[in-house]
């Protein structure tokens, strides 16, 4: 009967740390964090599609390394800059709970001026990138008209992809599940702006998107670090 308390008390604790990082968002806030996730969710699925089918033996790949986002959504410079310094921020060398943990309130930390569900739009925009980069073909990596950043470490055409499939398949697969989480996630923050959900405060519905833009951030950490070590020994 001890681990309960022991369980809340962590979890106030995870809580406290999440709520510790965000800072000052400004009225004027230049993302359209709603349209956005519809951009960034489409892109994602398309580049799925591409992996699975780079899985059965197809050659399809993607038409460009940018991402597919309105403008009137979203910064370009900081889609440019800014998500390509993120992206570079979420791969761990070791599938650890303490080391993803770490990252994901660095990544936090990061996007302290932004508002709960930007930051969670933010970080899968960034991952995105990060994937689209691992899906595109070898001979694309070796072209120098194409810029792939150091921290992406190889693509699907330098994997064994026999031995790999399956890791990658389940790849897709948690990939997909943040996607459903995350379209619930920005769901529950239109239901609590128009007033829908009755007799919760503010304060507790805030805390519940806070601890669920932490879920997403850390499982977008953990899916770059499995897609890096996919190209490990370990």
């Amino acid at each position: 009967m001890w681990d309960r308390p022991f369980c809340y008390d962590s979890h106030m604790r995870l809580i406290s740390q999440i709520s510790a990082t965000h800072g000052h968002v400004p009225a004027d806030e230049n993302i359209d964090a709603d349209s956005l996730f519809v951009d960034i969710k489409n892109d994602l699925k398309h580049i799925i599609h591409t992996v699975d089918n780079a899985l059965l033996g197809g050659q399809e790949h993607p038409e460009n390394l940018e991402l597919n986002v309105s403008k009137d959504s979203f910064d370009p410079l900081l889609c440019r800059l800014g998500l390509r310094q993120l992206s570079s921020e979420m791969a761990c060398k070791a599938l650890c709970a303490e080391t993803a943990h770490k990252r994901t309130i660095l990544i936090l930390n990061k996007l302290s001026s932004y508002s709960w569900e930007a930051k969670a739009v933010l970080a899968l925009a960034a991952f995105a990138l990060n994937y689209k980069y691992f899906s595109v073909p070898a001979q694309l990596h070796s072209s120098r008209q194409v810029e792939i950043p150091k921290h992406v470490p190889a693509t699907l055409k330098h994997l064994d992809l026999p031995k790999c499939k399956e890791t990658i398949s389940e790849l897709n697969t948690m990939i997909n599940d943040v996607l459903d989480f995350s379209e619930s996630v920005f769901e529950l923050k239109k239901l609590s702006t128009n007033n829908y959900i009755e007799d919760k405060p503010c304060s507790y519905i805030l805390g519940r998107i806070s601890f669920c833009v932490y879920g997403i951030i850390i499982s977008v950490v953990a899916c770059t670090t499995q897609m890096c070590c996919l190209t490990s020994d370990e």
